[in-house]
């Protein structure tokens, strides 16, 4: 059987979509800036930002907070 994506018909449905899909990214980012091993840095934030600003700009706040030095 294939995997089918069900698609949200309502405009409630496509709300509740993105709000789950910019959570997921929410807490994707908090597991980076918390990890006990490899934390983020403020440099690899610049980086990611600079890469993908549409995905990481809303974390700008964030620099100069995270730790490590810009280059």
């Amino acid at each position: 059987m294939k995997n089918i994506k069900i698609m949200p018909t309502s405009q409630m449905a496509h709300y509740w979509a993105a709000h789950h899909k910019i959570a997921a990214q929410n807490r994707a980012f908090m597991e980076m800036v918390t990890d006990p091993v490899n934390p983020i840095t403020d440099h690899d934030l610049e980086a990611l930002i600079a890469k993908r600003p549409e995905v990481y700009g809303r974390f700008s706040n964030f620099i100069g907070k995270l730790g490590g030095t810009l280059q």
